[in-house]
């Protein structure tokens, strides 16, 4: 800017962006949203979301926010919070957006090492909300219409009838019909009937990996 310079009324002269906070919009299909945002709900409402409370959306809502970088092998994190919801929902994604905050994007900052949290870069944010006993988890893949295959103490097989809860990446949770401790099938049996003689083998691996998911290992991305 010199002097002598003349400008138009209206017109821009520049554009000067805050480092005190970046803001990310992360698009979450409203299908894998509403089961998190019923645990991250710190009230109960259960007659309704009283209209005093959107103004309280950031309080309310108790998430856990990750927002990572990859580069290469390198993954670098910041902390961040939930700030607010986007304005509309996106119809064609059926999608809502989730605007993260994170609080002194370049505080952090190592030159070589760890990048700052800059405008433009793509990320991605990680969601959780706090632990919740659904009872027993089980893979996707265990489930046959809303059955499942046990090994009763005889080692034959049981067909039954299951309710499900909450849904998550590989995991499925059971609320009724399956007991902490019992055995369950995970892999294809043709033909499955009722009552049949098996030699159940343990899968260990399995069992670490669905811990791992349960205990929030994956988180939503």
């Amino acid at each position: 800017v010199e002097e002598t310079q003349y400008v138009q009324a209206g017109q821009q002269l520049g554009v000067a962006d805050s480092i005190d906070i970046a803001e990310v919009e992360a698009q979450i299909p409203i299908s894998r949203f509403r089961p998190l945002a019923g645990l991250a709900l710190t009230g109960e409402f259960s007659n309704g979301f009283p209209p005093d409370s959107f103004s309280r959306l950031a309080e309310l809502f108790d998430f856990d926010v990750v927002v990572k970088l990859r580069t290469g092998d390198l993954v670098t994190e910041w902390p961040g919070r939930f700030a607010r919801f986007a304005e509309t929902i996106d119809p064609q994604t059926r999608t809502v957006g989730v605007i993260a905050a994170v609080d002194g994007p370049f505080a952090l900052t190592i030159p070589g090492q760890r990048p700052p949290l800059g405008k433009g870069l793509f990320v991605e944010v990680e969601l959780r909300a706090q632990p919740a006993a659904f009872g027993p988890v089980v893979p996707r893949s265990a489930l046959h219409e809303g059955r499942l295959y046990v090994v009763d103490d005889e080692n034959r097989l049981r067909i039954r009838k299951v309710e499900l809860g909450l849904f998550q990446d590989n995991i499925a949770t059971v609320r009724e019909g399956l007991t902490p401790g019992e055995r369950v099938v995970v892999s294809d049996l043709i033909p499955a009937v009722d009552g049949m003689l098996l030699r159940p083998q343990e899968d260990l691996g399995l069992q670490e990996r669905l811990a791992r998911e349960a205990a929030g290992g994956n988180g939503f991305r």
